[in-house]
């Protein structure tokens, strides 16, 4: 997953209605904060945009993610 991805979640739709029913433009991919002492890689999360309205979402676990379309 990439910034210029199309995802959808694997569990919400987020309350969209239409044919962009529950996609978003990928806007941002960062690593999570984590505690101190953390071991291992650090999570990455993702920011998305929705494409029905252009309201962006919080920062959310990138795993609950999944591409529907590559940027090219």
């Amino acid at each position: 997953m990439k910034v210029g991805d199309l995802i959808k979640n694997k569990t919400q739709s987020y309350g969209c209605i239409g044919v962009y029913a529950g996609k978003f433009l990928v806007v941002g991919i960062k690593d999570a904060p984590v505690a101190k002492g953390w071991i291992g890689p650090a999570p990455k999360q993702v920011r998305a945009k929705r494409i029905s309205d252009g309201s962006e979402i919080r920062w959310l676990n990138i795993e609950s993610w999944e591409v529907i379309s590559e940027s090219g």
